[in-house]
């Protein structure tokens, strides 16, 4: 499975969204319990461009953010082979622990015990099944038979005016269309059968008078 190349099983569709990097976490409470030992997905960039960062809940409802510095930026206060994290209790927009960590030196957080491992590759699925999917493309298919039909066989007018002269009628033909050469050549035949017929109609007239 690749970008733009989606998964189908059973009708649902599996999309490679997109991909980054995430940090290996380790977190261990204070009774020195692992309760975390998974990759967080650094895909979120602060609006300077400087940061990336993401963030994941803990049992106990702390929620855990992981920061690193971008790619190309330097004076930010995190190395290489660093990242910084910071401990928000519930919907607290201050942090109650922060610290800096070393790539697989763990350290005492606040209430926990953390270790950045390494950094791992993560990708972003979209997971979703659509039973309208064959209703939609019918629509999609009718929708371009029309346009197909609009172009290729467009709606003709004639405007026909009968008056009377002083040798018989006058019939004039006209159209308000777009001219066009087929539609050209088959208003010249029309007219000329019209012609036609009306001669021989004429003519059969002369011969029964």
């Amino acid at each position: 499975m690749r970008v733009n190349t989606p998964l189908s099983y059973h009708g649902i569709m599996f999309h490679q969204s997109y991909f980054g990097v995430s940090a290996v976490m380790r977190v261990a409470d204070a009774s020195g319990t692992e309760i975390l030992h998974d990759g967080v997905a650094l895909e979120w960039t602060t609006s300077d461009k400087i940061f990336n960062y993401g963030h994941t809940t803990l049992p106990d409802g702390t929620v855990l953010y992981v920061v690193e510095a971008a790619s190309g930026q330097v004076g930010t206060g995190i190395e290489p082979g660093q990242v910084r994290v910071e401990l928000y209790a519930g919907e607290a927009t201050t942090p109650s622990a922060e610290a800096i960590l070393d790539q697989g030196e763990p350290s005492v957080v606040g209430d926990y015990t953390l270790a950045f491992e390494r950094e791992q590759q993560f990708t972003g699925m979209i997971v979703r099944r659509d039973p309208g999917a064959p209703v939609v493309w019918v629509g999609f298919g009718l929708l371009a038979i029309g346009v197909c039909m609009t172009m290729f066989f467009p709606h003709r007018r004639i405007w026909v005016r009968v008056t009377d002269a002083d040798d018989g009628a006058l019939v004039q033909l006209a159209s308000p269309d777009r001219r066009d050469f087929g539609f050209s050549a088959f208003f010249t035949d029309m007219a000329v059968r019209l012609s036609g017929r009306m001669t021989q109609h004429a003519e059969r007239n002369d011969v029964d008078a």
